[in-house]
């Protein structure tokens, strides 16, 4: 019999405010080649990570619940984590 799995994906991805810094409207081609510059030699995929990055997992019923609970894994007390979250109540 098979056992209970679950399938985690996380997606971080760059967002843009919509503000446009004063001076910034000016040339789209000077624009284009500052920009250029400041990422020659930078590999593609670090230039890539920036913008979009996604993360894919399997976890067991167990590991769901313990990131469930917590899924920043932020400092606890340990002294209050429930062994389950039947537990919480």
């Amino acid at each position: 019999m098979g056992a209970s799995f679950y399938h985690l994906r996380i997606s971080v991805q760059q967002g843009f405010d919509g503000v446009v810094q004063p001076g910034a409207s000016g040339d789209l081609k000077a624009l284009m080649a500052k920009i250029e510059q400041q990422t020659a030699g930078v590999p593609e995929q670090l230039l890539e990570d920036e913008v979009h990055k996604e993360f894919s997992f399997v976890l067991c019923p167990r590991c769901r619940e313990k990131f469930c609970a917590n899924p920043l894994d932020l400092p606890l007390d340990i002294r209050h984590i429930p062994k389950r979250t039947s537990d919480l109540g």
